[in-house]
């Protein structure tokens, strides 16, 4: 079985949400809550900051494609995941 996690997908460069587009959020998912209307995922949610990194698993095999900024989260979960295995072996493309 493969596994395919995205932690990255914008292109060059970084775009993390401004705190004035994150309240604009906060306030559309209020409003809709409030009309008992479902919150879709482009309100409820933030995707695209980081920039590429895909982190590819095949059994027991790991593969990191890429290490743009989305690498910082993939560091963190495979952290984690090497403190309770005890290991960690993987490779990485550029």
């Amino acid at each position: 079985m493969i596994n395919v996690k995205f932690w990255g997908v914008r292109g060059y460069v970084t775009s993390p949400l401004t705190p004035a587009q994150i309240q604009e959020k906060i306030n559309k998912a209020i409003e809709l809550f409030k009309q008992g209307l479902p919150i879709p995922f482009e309100i409820g949610s933030t995707y695209g900051g980081n920039t590429t990194c895909v982190e590819v698993n095949c059994g027991d095999k790991l593969f990191i494609l890429d290490m743009g900024a989305g690498v910082r989260e993939l560091g963190k979960h495979q952290l984690k995941q090497a403190f309770a295995n005890k290991s960690l072996n993987g490779t990485i493309t550029l």
